[in-house]
């Protein structure tokens, strides 16, 4: 065996190594556990702001928690929803369904992945949240076909 295959010598210079090397991933996973628990918030709160914003402050803290992101869209849903007040009456319905059919797709990821790798009760709403997401995208979907015809 080379001496990176062998057990680290109790009391040993590889042993604190190897307790130093542990203790690091675990505060890295803790870190990337934290990060993805923001950033879950935030797209969440922007995805499902007129939906599903109260249920989720709730799990927050409500309105005073340190975690709530800002009330007002990011730039990207914004832009959004700056195509549609735009849009000729021709364009309109169609680039609604469109958005809607995108944003329900993405938030349902979003939601799924949060549900699976998330903890508490913020896992639980993810999972209770699905089965509207889903149905959501659904009529956005029957919509989508009925103009098509």
């Amino acid at each position: 065996m080379t001496g990176q295959d062998e057990a680290p010598t109790p009391g040993g210079k590889s042993e604190t190594v190897s307790a130093a090397k542990d203790a690091a991933i675990a505060l890295v996973a803790k870190t990337l556990a934290a990060a993805a628990h923001d950033v879950f918030v935030h797209l969440a709160m922007q995805a499902g702001q007129r939906e599903m914003g109260t249920e989720l402050k709730s799990f927050l803290g409500g309105a005073n928690s340190p975690q709530m992101p800002p009330e007002a869209l990011d730039a990207s849903y914004q832009a959004l929803i700056d195509d549609l007040e735009g849009a000729s009456d021709a364009d309109f319905d169609g680039g609604y369904v469109a958005q809607q059919q995108s944003v329900h797709g993405a938030t349902i990821t979003l939601f799924e992945t949060y549900r699976k790798s998330g903890s508490g009760g913020l896992a639980n709403l993810c999972g209770l949240t699905l089965p509207v997401l889903e149905h959501h995208r659904e009529m956005a979907d029957d919509l989508a076909a009925k103009l098509k015809r």
